[in-house]
């Protein structure tokens, strides 16, 4: 098997010679994530602490190379970030999931 391009943001450590699509000219960017959500109305004190507290364990090597072993690079995205690529996200998927409607 040949991997021609992958999905994402920067290069797979795994597969640092593929291209990403961005590099190849095509604005995609896509594939798996996980986050961290508290309920709406969380007092802003305590998701800094929860935002400082999930970055310290992201930052343990240790979670590292353990998520490099199921290909999953860690990315930390502080609250605001997460939402907008969690919106973004959705954006992009809602258009796709209404074209193939469309189509059919």
């Amino acid at each position: 098997m040949i991997a021609l391009s992958v999905a994402a943001d920067v290069s797979d450590p795994i597969l640092p010679d593929v291209p990403t699509f961005k590099e190849l000219g095509y604005d995609l960017v896509m594939g798996p994530w996980w986050g961290f959500v508290a309920p709406a109305g969380t007092p802003a004190e305590i998701i800094t602490i929860l935002e400082e507290a999930i970055r310290e364990v992201l930052d343990d090597p240790t979670v590292g190379e353990q998520m490099l072993l199921v290909n999953s690079p860690i990315v930390y995205l502080n609250s605001a970030d997460f939402a907008a690529k969690w919106m973004g996200d959705f954006e992009i998927y809602g258009t796709i999931i209404k074209a193939i409607q469309a189509a059919q």
